[in-house]
């Protein structure tokens, strides 16, 4: 619930600063979302194969703040579901492979260029650029394996928090009342989501994820600055 008080916190402190705002919800599309752990180790030297995750469905909610011409502050509040999988490369053909899923609420930050400037033509598709950077925020963290006879909860085993850069583009178009966004995103792990835990040293792990996502968003209506401080 702290988390959600800051995002409306945010939105509330760059509401000050711009004339018109923009918020909504956002969803990816789970054939064009995929990821990978980085690079795992055994802690008795076993050499094992990981694998990547793919296919998982996130959505959450997203605030859009237009700054001066080209420029505009893009932050979001999703749900993200992670997983890290792999096996014992001496045992491959004998066992079906473990994973651990961890699940985070993702803030991202960013700041967006737009190729074009909204004032001059505010209905035409604006392309656009963004990068930033994003804490994530454990929510659970469980341990699936052949050999157990129920998931196990490995939360107290993982960082309670893990800091991302991110890096994407898309293009995004807007009516009088609505704002339409579809947008291509890159986010790498800058800390590692644990330590060691059942046996997989995680720490040099730098996991990433690719995705796809589409939003759509309201368009509170324009609010002067001297209004908001006169109030």
């Amino acid at each position: 619930m702290c988390i959600i008080h800051l995002f409306w916190l945010l939105t509330s402190i760059l509401n000050l600063a711009v004339a018109q705002k923009a918020i909504g919800v956002k969803l990816n599309n789970p054939l064009f979302y995929g990821g990978a752990p980085g690079t795992l180790r055994a802690v008795n030297d076993e050499k094992i194969e990981v694998e990547g995750h793919w296919g998982i469905f996130n959505a959450g909610l997203f605030a859009r703040f237009p700054l001066k011409k080209h420029w505009a502050v893009h932050t979001e509040l999703l749900l993200k579901n992670e997983r890290a999988k792999y096996t014992y490369t001496l045992y491959k053909q004998e066992m079906i492979a473990p994973y651990f899923a961890y699940y985070y609420l993702d803030v991202p930050v960013l700041l967006q260029y737009e190729t074009r400037e909204p004032a001059i033509n505010p209905n035409a598709i604006r392309p656009f650029v963004q990068v930033g950077f994003s804490p994530k925020f454990l929510l659970k963290a469980n341990y699936f394996s052949s050999q157990l006879d129920a998931e196990q909860n490995v939360y107290p085993y993982f960082n309670k928090v893990v800091f991302t850069t991110q890096i994407g583009g898309g293009v995004l178009w807007q009516t009088e009342k609505l704002f339409l966004l579809a947008d291509m995103r890159i986010s790498v792990n800058l800390t590692p989501v644990a330590g060691i835990v059942r046996g997989i040293d995680f720490s040099n792990g730098r996991s990433y994820t690719i995705t796809f996502s589409g939003a759509v968003g309201y368009k509170l209506p324009l609010v002067s600055l001297q209004k908001n401080l006169t109030n």
